[in-house]
This record gives C-alpha cells, structure tokens and sequence, in this order.
C-alpha cells in the first residue's frame, strides 16, 4: 500500500487537520468507503513529519446522538 503523498506536504497544518476530520467523519457517518482509510495513514505519515501526531476516537457520546469523531494531535 502506498503512504506517500506529496501534496499533502504542500497543505498548511490547519487544512491537514481539517482534512483529516472531514475524511473521519465522512468515513464514520458512511459518505465515504472505509478505503478512504488509506487516505487517512497517508496523513497521518504527513503529521509526522511535522513532528505531530494525529489519532482520532470515534463513538456515540449518547445513545440517542449521532456518531462524534474527535481528532487528537500531539
């Protein structure tokens, strides 16, 4: 599997991290396939880089609310 993206080098930290959240949550809430997890570890590879760590937890905070996706960076 490929984790090399180039262009995610080019994004400034705050559009990876969006990035990052909007392709979890579109994951999670079934818009995108769980392929797009590919997406995700490349990422991933381009936070550390930076010298960060991007990870995420997602789960229903209630069981009458939605799905809640939280990034964690370190």
């Amino acid at each position: 599997m490929n984790t090399r993206n180039p262009y995610h080098d080019n994004y400034t930290t705050d559009e990876l991290v969006g990035l990052y959240y909007e392709l979890l949550k579109n994951i999670y809430t079934g818009l995108l396939t769980e392929a797009m997890f590919n997406e995700i570890e490349m990422i991933e590879k381009a936070a550390e880089k930076r010298n960060m760590s991007l990870s995420y937890i997602a789960r229903n905070m209630y069981s009458d609310e939605s799905l809640k996706v939280f990034v964690i960076i370190q």
